[in-house]
């Protein structure tokens, strides 16, 4: 769980790189240049680095497990609390279009992008049998997520 939240804000940045380029060039960067995290004299974090949509949200499964809370709960708690700050460092909503909208409704999300996925890693790490780590993986990901295709993930 922690692996996950450090490597979500080391790599925050090269992410927005990423998406600033294809924005412009419609295409990825130059592998030559994504590679460069990769050098040990490219700091893990630096002055761009941010805590990004889904290590709030690791936080807000690990807090459900740890007081025996409904999931759902605690992501609308963590997400209305995260989008009430405006917009993160870079410029860009907290939260995709998707979150947002199950934020602010009283229906199960159907998003279908990898945010649950990206999100469940307190699971594995408080729950010692597979059973169960998979039962709770599936209603840590329903609330908001619950297209066929990111259950699967």
């Amino acid at each position: 769980m922690l692996g996950a939240i450090i490597g979500d804000v080391a790599g925050s940045y090269y992410e927005v790189l990423e998406i600033q380029h294809y924005k412009k060039f419609h295409s990825p960067r130059e592998y030559s240049e994504r590679i460069k995290i990769m050098d040990s004299n490219t700091p893990l974090f630096g002055d761009n680095s941010s805590v990004t949509d889904d290590s709030i949200l690791t936080c807000a499964i690990a807090d459900a497990i740890i007081f025996n809370l409904p999931y759902e709960d605690k992501l609308r708690e963590y997400g209305l609390r995260e989008i009430n700050l405006g917009n993160d460092i870079y410029g860009r909503s907290r939260f995709g279009a998707g979150f947002v909208s199950w934020l602010n409704s009283n229906q199960q999300g159907n998003s279908y992008g990898n945010g649950c996925a990206m999100r469940i890693s307190p699971i594995g790490f408080l729950f010692d049998d597979i059973t169960k780590i998979k039962e709770e993986s599936y209603k840590a990901a329903i609330p908001s997520h619950n297209h066929i295709d990111s259950i699967k993930m």
